[in-house]
């Protein structure tokens, strides 16, 4: 658990395993890392089908929604 200004907060890391039935046909996995707190009743969802890496750019990226958000 971890905190955002002030408030606990529940992370979960989940991975779906899924399939593409319209594009590819193939089997599609989604990575996402789910952040819940309740200053402002929050949830921010990042999702990408490249699993969870604090080193790759695309989840840097993403990870960046998380420092920018704000209570209140």
């Amino acid at each position: 658990m971890t905190n955002k200004h002030s408030h606990a907060v529940v992370r979960r890391s989940i991975t779906l395993h899924g399939f593409d039935p319209f594009v590819t046909k193939k089997p599609l996995t989604t990575h996402l890392e789910v952040f819940r707190w309740y200053c402002s009743n929050a949830v921010l969802i990042l999702r990408t089908p490249r699993p969870f890496d604090t080193k790759d750019k695309v989840w840097k990226d993403l990870l960046q929604f998380w420092g920018k958000m704000d209570c209140h």
